[in-house]
C-alpha cells in the first residue's frame, strides 16, 4: 500500500511540473507581440538603388512598409505573385536586396544581413507588368507578413 501511495503521490507531482512548465512557456510566448502588414499599406512604387522610393511613372511593384526584420514571416498566399525583400539598417539606409522569392521566406531559416534593422517587400506580377495604384493592395493580399513589435 505504502508503495502505491508514493507512486500516485509521485504521479500527482510530475502531473504539476509538466502544467507548470506548460503555463510558464506560455507566459514567455505571449511576451513576444507580433503585428501583420496590411494590404493596404502597400504603394505602388519602385525602390532604386538609393533604397528610396519612387512612385513616379510607371512602375512595376507595390512596396510594403518598412517593417522590423525580427521575426520576419512572409506567406506566399498566391502563385501569380514574385517579391523581393529589401534589407534597410536602422537609420533606413538601403543595404541590399533578396533576389526574386517566389516561396515563404522566414527569417530563422534565411541569410540576413547583420546590420539589417528593417525591410520593406516589393510584389511583382509574375508576367512582369506594370503595377497600377488599384492593383497595389490587392497584390498586396497575396502575401501575408508577420513581424515582431
Amino acid at each position: 500500500k505504502r508503495k502505491k501511495l508514493s507512486n500516485i503521490i509521485l504521479y500527482v507531482l510530475i502531473a504539476i511540473l509538466g502544467l507548470g512548465l506548460i503555463g510558464v512557456s506560455a507566459k514567455l510566448n505571449d511576451t513576444i507581440s507580433t503585428d501583420k502588414v496590411s494590404a493596404t499599406s502597400f504603394v505602388k512604387g519602385t525602390i532604386g538603388d538609393d533604397g528610396l522610393l519612387s512612385t513616379d511613372g510607371e512602375c512595376y511593384s507595390a512596396v510594403s512598409p518598412f517593417v522590423n526584420v525580427d521575426g520576419l514571416n512572409i506567406e506566399l498566399k498566391e502563385d501569380d505573385i514574385k517579391y523581393k525583400v529589401y534589407y534597410f539598417t536602422e537609420e533606413k539606409t538601403l543595404i541590399e536586396s533578396s533576389a526574386f522569392l517566389t516561396e515563404d521566406f522566414d527569417a530563422s531559416s534565411n541569410s540576413i544581413p547583420s546590420n539589417a534593422k528593417y525591410v520593406r517587400v516589393a510584389v511583382y506580377l509574375v508576367d512582369n507588368s506594370p503595377m497600377t495604384i488599384l492593383m497595389a493592395s490587392y497584390y498586396g493580399s497575396h502575401l501575408t507578413i508577420t513581424y515582431n513589435k
